[in-house]
């Protein structure tokens, strides 16, 4: 992904520890988040902050719900 699109920090959010270290171990995100632990929209939020204080300026979702929720209160306006 980094390569594709010129990503300084990919961060991948799935559904269990497994599939996090997958997306960070095999895949080569930067980051993952858990969607089940952090399973509220304030949650979500808080835990991008930690993880890209400097903003999102890319996203791809394909089950919206609160994760979309929580980017979209925080995504970069260009």
């Amino acid at each position: 992904a980094k390569k594709i699109r010129g990503a300084q920090k990919v961060i991948g959010i799935a559904g269990g520890e497994n599939k996090c270290d997958y997306i960070v171990n095999e895949l080569g995100f930067d980051a993952a988040i858990n969607y089940k632990e952090y399973n509220t929209k304030d949650k979500m939020i808080n835990r991008l902050k930690e993880l890209a204080p400097e903003g999102i300026t890319q996203y791809f979702d394909n089950t919206g719900g609160f994760v979309t929720d929580a980017v979209f209160d925080i995504i970069k306006k260009h």
